[in-house]
Formats: structure tokens, C-alpha cells, sequence
């Protein structure tokens, strides 16, 4: 297979250690050997690959993935690369975006704001005494300012609750302001969105919930950068910068909540932000996508999972809008890019297809010796067979969604279905484990996966997907749902990860995700708890909470589709 690879690569393997934020660590970054043993441990999105610049084995880091910031404090608000804060009380209401050229103490968005979260539509939620079936449509209400982009991203039609052949919720009894379509599901609270296709849609939370989500991390995370440039703003102590996984977590959500202009611009940072052969560097700074080292030695090169979601979103675009104002055809973009993830971050191992972490030389060394399950996504790979045209293409998506399944079996512990933050396709302990730190334990880069898996069961029904939330979800009602950590051992002991005991979104919402094909007393019981957990403060008032909060709910709601929150 040829690969692609930025730059040159450095014959040595740098070590990478994590960017630790108010007392977690949100990525694995590279740094110098004199980091390593700083406590900071691996989870969330970056490539460790040698990619450009790699450095020596003791002393560099693995890749081009990752940076080495040492600390911050989470908080309500922060700092803008163009001056304006973005603080708890200076931001852009319940459905506004940042907005780049707002300067002064306020930070607000643009000179109106989005409705705030009282008015009718603001972000884009129904009246929560909508009817189901007709579906409350999200009107006119609230216009966003400079800044805003609200009004429109209302489901609309047919996100009502009805659906032929349902039952009504609790009781056989609509909610409060709630009506019962015809055989229809009505639960605990108006407005239930469209049914699953697959799988027990929770009562506990509604599309108003996933509205409310997409609004926290639109205020805080969302950057109008003008001139039909949008970014995403990382953490709250550095949000001049953008990592090319929130990216991806943004065009899903803009294109779920009916937003355009927002994802268009977001589409726009991507390519600006992209290599020659198509891929997004995972870390870019401000508006500009300009490179720097401030966060990262490294900073160049691909973050596969980064690269799907963007893709996805992109099949969604198509289906949802077919082409921009400006006449993009979104579903060019996809086959393109789609064709750059299968060129650079994809191989065979004894025969079966398999995801690789990054586009570098390094990990291609490895074969399949260096893998992140959380990236697997085979229920977009299915989705990308269904919309490619190309039999050879179709064929290989379709066997890497089902090859997936052994791989993951391998790695996934035989009593608990834990699996590893890093791994390699036989289960073992990974080839480039020495580069992360906590790699063998499931932490907060292994959280996402059974949000990943659950998608394959929503939309396709996929049995060896069950089979695999399943077992996660018998282990999790064990321990349960109202009192489970962050960080654990595969084998279900707590890990020695200083956030092992958190009660976070970041794990909890996937197990929510997870628990859709189980039972519907289960699945309500879990997204019951993950409502409870607000993002707004504290531990979770930052960038990866909030991305992932938002995206569960989509899918615990109806909201995430093959085309882009439509039925």
C-alpha cells in the first residue's frame, strides 16, 4: 500500500506524555523525556506518529500528534486569539456563536445574541410541549446577532415522537403538553424527536436536551471567524488554538442542527488547515490555521478519527442540503476524502482491513501493532459503501466495518468488554504503548467506543455490535451507572489514574449510548444520569465534555442519521 506521509520522518520514535487541565488530561501530546514521568496521562484525540519532525526514542516524542501543555484551570470562561473573552457572562446566549472581530470584556456574539435559553426557538429546540408526530417545529424565534446562528437549527417536521406501530410511554398517557400520534411514542416530556431504527430510544431525555448541549458548546467552542471561516476552540485555557478532531465533532453537530453557514465554514478550516494529501493537521492555531509549536512540538500530521467524522458529516451535508450556497458538492468532498483515509490511514493485517490512529510512516511501520479502538467506526464505514459508487470501495468499507468486530473481540477483556486506550489488533499490549501514558487501561480515549459501536447498531442493525455494547453494559449495571468512574482496569478495577473515581459525561454518556440496544429501563436509567451531569461548571466545563455531550445526545435522541438529523 502507499502511503502518504508530510514531510520527513525522524528514523527515532519521540515519547508523548498529556496535556493535564484543571486535574485531567484531555490528549496525549508529545514532549521532551523530561515530561514523561509528569503524572499526565493518554485520552483523547491526537496521532502519535512520527509524522514531521519525529524525534529520539528516550528524548522525542511519537508523532505528530499531541502537545505539551503542563497544566490551566478549566473555568467558565476564557480568551479568544482576537482579544474578546468568552467568559460565562460575556457570551453569545443559548444560540449564538463567538464571534472573532467581537473585541472588549464581553466577548458577546455579535451585536443580538441568539434568543436566550427562555426564548421560543433559540438554538433550535421545539416548545417543550410541541406535539409528537407533527413535531414542534423550531420557528422564527430569537435571531442570532453578528455572532449567532440560531432559528433554523430546529428539527423540524417529522422530528416528532409518532411513528406507526409504537407504544405511548409510561402509563399508555402522553406527557404534559405532549399528543400521541397515531400508535405514536409520547414519553416523560413532549417533544421525543424521530424513533431509533434500531434499538430502545430513552424516555429520560428529549431533543430539547441535545439542543440545550449543542448551545453550551456553541457559546463556549464555536468561532465565527468571518469571511465563511468557522473553528472550533479547544480547551478553555487555550482557545486560540483548534485540533482537527473538533473539527470533525463540529461538522456532525452543525449538520445535525441544520446549521450551513456554520458548517460550511468549519469545512472551510479543514482544507485550509489540510496537507497535501488531503488530511487536516491535527493542530492548527486561530483563524488563520497558522502552524506554531506553542502547545506542541509536533503539530503536523493526521488524526484518523478526525478525518471519519468529517467524512460522515459530509455523506450527512449531502443528503441533508446536496450542495452549499456557494455550489460545493458535498458529496464530492466526501468520495475525496474518503479516498484519502483509505490511502494513508487504513491496512491489512493477516488478512483483515483495519483503522490505523494516523497517516505517518510510523504507525504504518507497525502493521497492526498500534491501534485506538475508540476511532473504530464501523458504522460509518457501512454508511461510506452505501454512498461510494465504486464496487473495489464499496467492498473494502464492507469489510472493514465487519473486520472490526474480531479486532475489537481480541482486545476487549473476556468478563468486563473493556477495552484499551491503545492497543494492537491481537489484543496485546500496544507497539507504540511506551509513547502514552495509562495505554492498557480503559480510560478517556477508550470512553468513546462504545458510542462509536452503538452508531453501527442504530443504523444498521448490526448484531456483533449488541453483542458488544451488551456485555459493556452488564459490567456497567454491576457497578452502576449513578456512582461509575472515569478511569478503570480492563478487568474492572479502579486504575491508579489520579480521575479514575470522576463521574464524568465523557464516559457516561457513551455507556448511555451503549445501553440503546439492551433494555428500555436501562437505557432510560443511564441517560437519566447523564442529564443529570451539567457542563457548565467544574471538571466538565470544558472543550471534550462538551463536544461529547452534545454528540451522545444527538444520537440518545434521533438526531444522528446517515442524513444529518433527518429520519
Amino acid at each position: 500500500m502507499t502511503r502518504a506521509v508530510p514531510g520527513s520522518r525522524s528514523a527515532t520514535i519521540p515519547l508523548l506524555s498529556c496535556l493535564a487541565l484543571a486535574g485531567v488530561a484531555w490528549g496525549c501530546r508529545p514532549v521532551d523525556s523530561s515530561s514523561r514521568n509528569s503524572g499526565a496521562d493518554a485520552t483523547a484525540d491526537a496521532p502519535a506518529s512520527a509524522g514531521a519532525g519525529g524525534g529520539s526514542g528516550a528524548g522525542g516524542s511519537a508523532g505528530s500528534g499531541g502537545q505539551n501543555a503542563t497544566g490551566g484551570t478549566s473555568g467558565g470562561g476564557g480568551t479568544t486569539d482576537s482579544g474578546g473573552t468568552s467568559g460565562g457572562g460575556g457570551t453569545a446566549g443559548a444560540g449564538g456563536t463567538t464571534k472573532s472581530s467581537t473585541a472588549g470584556s464581553s466577548g458577546s456574539a455579535g451585536s443580538g445574541g441568539s434568543a436566550g435559553k427562555g426564548g421560543a426557538t433559540g438554538s433550535g429546540g421545539m416548545a417543550s410541549g410541541g406535539a409528537a408526530g407533527a413535531g414542534g417545529a423550531a420557528g422564527s424565534g430569537g435571531t442570532a446577532g453578528k455572532g449567532g446562528a440560531a432559528g433554523s437549527s430546529g428539527l423540524a417536521g417529522s422530528s416528532g415522537g409518532s411513528g406507526s406501530g409504537g407504544t405511548t410511554a409510561t402509563g399508555g398517557s402522553s406527557a404534559s403538553g405532549g399528543t400521541i400520534g397515531s400508535g405514536g411514542t409520547t414519553a416523560t416530556g413532549g417533544n421525543q424527536g424521530p424513533p431509533l431504527p434500531n434499538g430502545n430510544k430513552p424516555t429520560t431525555v428529549t431533543p430539547d436536551d441535545a439542543d440545550a448541549a449543542y448551545a453550551d458548546w456553541k457559546t463556549n467552542h464555536l468561532e465565527d471567524c468571518g469571511g465563511g471561516v468557522f473553528r472550533t476552540r479547544w480547551e478553555m485555557d487555550k482557545l486560540d488554538a483548534t485540533v482537527s478532531e473538533g473539527i470533525g465533532y463540529g461538522m456532525l453537530l452543525t449538520v445535525a442542527h441544520d446549521e450551513q453557514t456554520a458548517f460550511d465554514g468549519l469545512w472551510a478550516y479543514y482544507k485550509k488547515a489540510a496537507q497535501s494529501n488531503g488530511l487536516m493537521n491535527w493542530l492548527r492555531y486561530g483563524c488563520d490555521a497558522h502552524r506554531d509549536t506553542k502547545y506542541a512540538q509536533y503539530p503536523d500530521g493526521a488524526a484518523t478519527d478526525a478525518e471519519l467524522d468529517a467524512a460522515m458529516a459530509l455523506i450527512m451535508a449531502k443528503c441533508r442540503w446536496g450542495t452549499s450556497p456557494s455550489g460545493t458538492d458535498y458529496g464530492a468532498a466526501a468520495t475525496s476524502l474518503i479516498g484519502s483515509i483509505k490511502a494513508n490511514e487504513t491496512g491489512t493485517d493477516n488478512g483483515k482491513n483495519y483503522l490505523q490512529p494516523g497517516d505517518s510512516a510510523w504507525f504504518e511501520s507497525m502493521g497492526g501493532g498500534c491501534v485506538n479502538p475508540s476511532y473504530f467506526a464501523p458504522g460509518y464505514y457501512r454508511a461510506f459503501a452505501n454512498f461510494l459508487t465504486n464496487q473495489a470501495d464499496k467492498d473494502f468499507w464492507k469489510k472493514l466495518a465487519d473486520d472490526t468486530y474480531p479486532i475489537l473481540s481480541a482486545g476487549a477483556n473476556g468478563s468486563t468488554g473493556l477495552v484499551k486506550n491503545w492497543t494492537s489488533n491481537s489484543g496485546g499490549t500496544a507497539a507504540c504503548a511506551s509513547s502514552y501514558n495509562n495505554p492498557d487501561d480503559f480510560g478517556s480515549d477508550a470512553a468513546r467506543t462504545p458510542w462509536r459501536i452503538a452508531t453501527d447498531y442504530v443504523w444498521w442493525g448490526t448484531p456483533a455490535a449488541k453483542t458488544f455494547t451488551d456485555k459493556l453494559t452488564t459490567w456497567v449495571k454491576g457497578k452502576g451507572i449513578a456512582t461509575i468512574g472515569l478511569w478503570y482496569k480492563v478487568d474492572g478495577s479502579q486504575s491508579g489514574h489520579p480521575d479514575a473515581a470522576k463521574h464524568s459525561v465523557i464516559n457516561l454518556g457513551a455507556f448511555a449510548c451503549g445501553a440503546v440496544s439492551y433494555d428500555q429501563a436501562t437505557v432510560d436509567e443511564f441517560a437519566g444520569e447523564l442529564k443529570k451531569l451539567s457542563t457548565t461548571s467544574g471538571f466538565e466545563a470544558n472543550y471534550f465534555p462538551r463536544c461529547l455531550r452534545a454528540v451522545y445526545l444527538l444520537l440518545l435522541t434521533g438526531g444522528f442519521s446517515t442524513c444529518g438529523g433527518k429520519p
